[in-house]
């Protein structure tokens, strides 16, 4: 596997989401259903990074993001799908929203960190996966990228569920 650049062309099929460079090369490749309770289990050049299981603590559940070194390198606030929240351990916070419809591609943008976008014709297929130079220099850019596939494709394709299928 290559490292990591931007942007990534994501795709999802039968539990299986990977992301593919711009020479078409397989970056990130991941399952969520095989590894339940497991939310999303992924390889990278640097090793295997995970999305861990809900822990239901507080006011706030999350998800823990779990690098190779099997370090938590931040979490998942998941009040409900249209309030996530990332929270890294630096104490860097992103808010999880999605957007577009009939008229645009269906979105996620993850604070200044990430932006995804799915075509308007066939959005189920693919979307892009545009990363910010930041998180590209991060020396646990693997699992956070790991991270940032997973919530994009989680808040598409429930964005295209909540459209019916792809258009508002």
């Amino acid at each position: 596997m290559d490292r990591v650049s931007s942007p990534l062309k994501v795709r999802q099929r039968k539990g299986r989401i990977w992301a593919e460079d711009a020479a078409g090369q397989i970056v990130v490749d991941g399952r969520t259903k095989e590894h339940w309770p497991q939310r999303y289990v992924a390889e990278t050049a640097s090793g295997s990074h995970r999305v861990s299981a809900r822990i239901e603590t507080g006011p706030d559940p999350y998800l823990p993001i779990i690098d190779a070194s099997n370090r938590e390198i931040g979490r998942i606030l998941t009040r409900r799908r249209q309030d996530w929240i990332l929270q890294l351990v630096t104490g860097e916070s992103a808010t999880v929203s999605g957007g577009g419809g009939m008229f645009s591609g269906i979105s996620c943008t993850i604070g200044d960190l990430s932006t995804a976008v799915a075509p308007h014709f066939a959005p189920q297929r693919h979307f892009t996966l545009t990363l910010a130079d930041v998180v590209l220099g991060r020396t646990e850019c693997d699992a956070l990228v790991v991270a940032l596939v997973w919530i994009s494709e989680m808040t598409i394709a429930g964005r295209i569920s909540d459209a019916g299928g792809g258009a508002d």
